[in-house]
């Protein structure tokens, strides 16, 4: 780049000493009495006409070679909002002639100043740095509202008012974030590892946040579209976190729930990973991601699927197992009737019969949100290890233990001793028995 930069300054300078002149602009400057004008340069117009002399210059091909090995040109041109070409070659090459341009605009000569290209440099380096060379990757939280500023973490997440801290505009702003402008914005900030696979291990951290908020307790949070890193100089690098839209509302969390929550986080430490459960989690929050309750029926019962379904002990349907988690002994019939409505939901649903011909009075949308109630409760059950390794082994074990108590089996069935008095003694029978 230094030597392209040098060749540069030489064949744009002889161009000028042959006769080729820089156009200019006349600009306004108010004084405190009158207008003074100011001859501009246009020394960016002057480049970009001639783009072939900088791709005739001997180190272009190499400094082209360079770039498109170092794949620091689509950063490059994005962080200018230049559109990016699809060949790598293409890239390099609109990537040079941009900086070369950039290098000398507004410059009314073309000498080469060391102290202007280093600078240069230095903001090449910062525009095209990776996510896992910075020490923080912040994301705006949609809908959260609480009355802390901070709340700290495992695994290096921060979850911290946007006032107090520096962080792009773009992080601040309203729109899509489920707040009014003036009520506080919250970003979560993660720390990239080493050990991670780039800017994806990172995004993923800030997904299981949310997640793990999912499951804490009910309300409309997420991520916003895009998570940011800083370049330095305040400027910062943005990358889309693949965050759905959130639902209409909000997360609120007191003081004593947001203590809670990190607790919450730090007690299921990696279960979350967990072969049996990374599955249904991920249902589930598939569901919470949805634009509404009802479209979120189909997931919330995939994931209880996922978890009570099988070949247990117990010869049950989803709705006995299930109603054992959340039930108490007052209420199972109850419970058991509303899985068997939310069942019938689902079918209306995937028939197109829109909410199986009820309103949101008549308890259609009650039901829906008492299924993702349910569902949270099962699996923050899960995740905090309380049902056991095997969930759908504990489960059976529940229900053979309440159907000796309460069905046939249990004491209160066996029956009187007039059964038993009712078998012939002994001598009735005969000496031969």
């Amino acid at each position: 780049m230094r030597t392209l930069a040098a060749e540069a300054a030489t064949r744009f300078s002889t161009l000028v000493a042959s006769g080729e002149e820089i156009p200019f602009d006349v600009a306004e400057d108010s004084g405190d009495s009158a207008f003074f004008y100011c001859y501009v340069p246009l020394t960016a117009r002057f480049i970009g006409e001639r783009t072939g002399e900088i791709r005739s210059l001997p180190a272009f091909t190499p400094a082209c070679t360079a770039v498109s090995s170092a794949g620091v040109a689509a950063p490059y041109l994005e962080s200018r909002g230049i559109p990016v070409p699809t060949a790598p070659n293409s890239r390099a090459s609109l990537m040079l002639t941009t900086f070369i341009t950039e290098l000398w605009e507004g410059s009314a000569e073309f000498s080469l100043d060391r102290a202007r290209l280093d600078l240069a440099l230095a903001k090449l380096d910062a525009d095209t740095r990776e996510v896992d060379q910075t020490d923080v990757l912040v994301a705006p939280i949609a809908g959260l509202q609480m009355s802390v500023s901070r709340i700290d973490l495992p695994n290096g997440v921060q979850i911290i008012r946007a006032d107090g801290v520096d962080a792009p505009i773009e992080a601040m702003r309203s729109e899509g974030m489920n707040r009014a402008a003036w009520q506080p914005q919250f970003l979560a900030l993660v720390e990239p590892d080493a050990t991670e696979d780039g800017p994806a291990g990172a995004i993923r951290r800030l997904h299981e946040l949310i997640t793990v908020m999912h499951i804490f307790k009910e309300g409309s949070v997420g991520l916003g579209p895009h998570a940011f890193f800083p370049t330095g100089d305040r400027k910062w690098r943005r990358i889309a976190t693949d965050a759905a839209p959130v639902r209409p509302g909000f997360y609120t969390l007191t003081e004593s729930e947001a203590n809670r929550l990190a607790e919450f986080a730090t007690e299921i430490g990696d279960r979350l990973d967990d072969p049996g459960l990374s599955w249904p989690l991920a249902r589930f929050e598939m569901g919470c991601g949805r634009p509404t309750v009802f479209e979120a029926v189909s997931d919330h019962l995939l994931a209880l699927h996922s978890v009570l379904d099988g070949a247990g002990t117990v010869d049950a349907p989803l709705s006995v197992r299930a109603t054992e988690l959340i039930a108490d002994s007052t209420s199972r019939a109850d419970v058991r009737g509303r899985f068997e409505r939310v069942e019938m939901l689902e079918r209306s649903l995937m028939r197109g019969q829109g909410r199986d011909g009820q309103n949101e009075t008549s308890g259609a949308l009650e039901l829906a949100r008492w299924l993702e109630e349910g569902s949270r409760s099962i699996l923050r059950s899960a995740v905090l290890d309380e049902l056991g390794g095997d969930v759908l082994s504990t489960v059976d074990e529940s229900l053979i233990v309440a159907g000796l108590a309460a069905g046939e089996g249990s004491i209160s069935e066996m029956g009187s001793t007039d059964e038993w008095d009712a078998i012939p003694a002994a001598a009735e029978i005969g000496e031969d028995f």
